[in-house]
């Protein structure tokens, strides 16, 4: 049977890491063969974290992070690969029990928690984000630019339980587009009609300079008409 104050740190990190429901007052070999439920869901989750410590260290970099500065990510992520295996080696339930209990958690078990249960998530979202975008936006040398790469990399360095990495990839390559697309010019005004001239000379026999006459007098306003008569020759 396992000792009692690793019992007691097990059940906690039991519950709140895999969601397990033992009674902490209580160590009975039945209450420690229902730990075996902690390894089956551990066992899910150790090679997506896995995956999750080796895609953050390829692909963070390219967003402007430094690895050398142990980002809390980063940590997070390696503490559950850890973890995981640590209870995958563990043989028997009294042994997962001590396993669970003694491993090093330098991180809130909420924290933990999130990295491992969203670790599919978060490689996924890291691998078919929008690289060329981003790429991009790590040269723009425009006006908010520099906002947007700071944003990104500070949420890149955060545990997803208080950063959502797949949205802060998101909206950075939206981000990034507004700036490095150029609107489409606004359609030129149609020019306003000349105004009709003050003097209009009409030329030719009655019945047509009478009819291009009614087609051009405005129909408001006061007007004068005068005339001249051409000879033949003038015509």
């Amino acid at each position: 049977m396992p000792a009692d104050e690793d019992w007691a740190v097990a059940v906690e990190r039991a519950g709140a890491l895999f969601g397990a429901d033992v009674d902490a007052r209580v160590i009975s070999p039945r209450s420690v063969a229902r730990f075996a439920r902690v390894a089956a869901h551990a066992e899910q989750l150790r090679a997506p974290a896995a995956d999750l410590v080796a895609v953050l260290g390829e692909l963070l970099p390219q967003v402007g992070v430094d690895l050398d500065d142990h980002p809390a990510r980063v940590h997070t992520a390696e503490v559950g690969e850890r973890l995981l295996g640590a209870l995958r080696r563990a043989d028997g339930p009294a042994a997962l029990v001590s396993a669970l209990a003694r491993a090093e958690v330098d991180v809130p078990l909420v924290t933990l928690g999130k990295s491992m249960s969203t670790a599919s998530e978060v490689a996924q979202a890291l691998r078919s984000a929008d690289w060329q975008m981003l790429h991009q936006l790590q040269r723009l040398d425009v006006p908010g630019a520099e906002q947007i790469r700071d944003t990104l990399r500070i949420g890149a360095v955060t545990n997803e339980d208080a950063a959502n990495l797949a949205k802060l990839l998101r909206e950075a390559r939206d981000r990034t587009l507004d700036l490095i697309v150029v609107p489409a010019p606004a359609p030129r005004p149609t020019p306003p009609r000349p105004p009709t001239p003050d003097t209009v000379t009409l030329t030719g026999t009655r019945d047509e300079v009478l009819g291009r006459l009614r087609e051009t007098l405005p129909e408001r306003g006061r007007i004068e008409v005068t005339y001249r008569r051409l000879d033949d020759g003038d015509r």
